[in-house]
């Protein structure tokens, strides 16, 4: 049964996507009520708070918000690259085509990744060994996870360098990564991923040290192999910019929790969320004149080892008011649009939010989080 609160918003509890109610369709991921947290001799840190979606096969996941929202430790905490031990838990089930892999031994793990979940990271430089020829890290990985032979391996690594956009990929085959530019050690990175024909791929910020121009050829790449192997894919970023024509859903981040979930073009069409509009405000846009001002997000995210108490964004919000300094909205859905949740008292375009707005125009502040 579906319940509803006085404002008429749906609260599914968990993130429903591309009106895939009731659909039958099984998906491939499904994460539900994730939570990671670290315990450290300051306290307890709780990186990633509550953390639910779903992801189909074919389509593409933005995962979005600042450093420090948890989309980072969200997507680790996926693959099970966070250990629980050594004062690590978390809860919560991942489960990938009916496995749960949380609840895998790290031998289990192992054998998925790169088989069936690909990972690229954001720094090539860090993510390729230095002191090894880029064939040989392409090779070594097809070895693992495939049985083909040492010669075939060799020739699927110039093959996928090919795959991959690089020129002459027999020459630099060869060559280490130092030898390569940020961008060809990228797309190095993305055919490792690609080795082993993974079902799932993760990017884990993976045009942030990139150049404009090569950043939007990391995308369309990243786009085409996923459209051509018919792969599930979660893009990680602190742009919108960057996954609005690459993602078919997106969800935001903020202090461990999902603030606002929707399909890309639902997104785009009508932000609800403070948090989202500001990400949207903060983007530089062609039709300013040049050297203008970006607008930043005042305040800084909440430190996540003190006591949290009502809407994690409230300190910062132009809209906050005493309800959202006390209580945390549900994530929920609006009656007219069950795809789109988002967790605020007073959305985008809602009257007391404009209200607001006009108030602190006025040079009178509503809240704390206003000034």
């Amino acid at each position: 049964m579906i319940n509803t609160d006085s404002d008429g918003r749906i609260e599914t509890g968990i993130n429903v996507k591309d009106g895939a109610v009731n659909s039958g369709i099984e998906p491939m991921l499904s994460v539900r009520n994730l939570s990671t947290t670290f315990h450290t001799a300051n306290g307890s840190l709780k990186a990633v708070d509550d953390v639910s979606f779903d992801l189909n096969r074919n389509e593409t996941l933005g995962v979005v918000g600042e450093s420090g929202s948890g989309k980072s430790v969200m997507v680790r905490s996926v693959m099970g690259l966070i250990a629980v031990e050594h004062g690590v838990e978390q809860h919560g089930s991942v489960l990938f085509d009916g496995v749960d892999i949380a609840q895998l031994p790290v031998r289990r793990l192992r054998e998925m990744w790169g088989s069936d979940i690909g990972m690229v990271l954001q720094d090539p430089m860090t993510s390729l060994n230095p002191v090894t020829r880029v064939g040989h890290q392409i090779v070594e990985t097809l070895r693992r996870h495939t049985d083909i032979s040492r010669g075939e391996a060799k020739r699927r690594a110039v093959q996928l360098l090919q795959d991959v956009g690089i020129a002459d990929p027999h020459h630099r085959v060869r060559l280490h990564p130092h030898e390569l530019s940020g961008g060809m050690r990228q797309r190095v990175t993305i055919a490792i991923a690609l080795a082993a024909n993974p079902n799932l791929l993760i990017g884990d910020e993976p045009t942030t040290a990139l150049d404009v121009t090569v950043q939007q050829q990391i995308l369309n790449l990243l786009s085409r192999v996923q459209t051509e192997r018919e792969m599930a894919m979660i893009l990680v970023t602190h742009d919108l910019g960057v996954v609005r024509n690459h993602s078919d859903k997106i969800i935001v981040m903020y202090a461990g929790r999902i603030v606002e979930a929707a399909p890309t073009k639902s997104l785009f069409a009508g932000v609800k969320m403070p948090y989202t509009k500001a990400l949207l405000d903060s983007l530089p846009r062609l039709n300013l004149p040049s050297h203008s001002r970006l607008r930043a997000i005042s305040g800084s995210p909440p430190n996540l080892l003190g006591k949290l108490q009502g809407c994690r964004f409230a300190p910062r919000c132009p809209a906050a008011q005493d309800i959202c300094r006390n209580e945390e909205a549900p994530l929920a859905a609006t009656a007219d649009d069950p795809t789109h949740e988002y967790r605020c008292w007073f959305p985008v375009g809602s009257s007391e939010y404009e209200e607001s707005l006009r108030k602190i125009d006025s040079g009178n502040p509503v809240s704390e989080g206003a000034r």
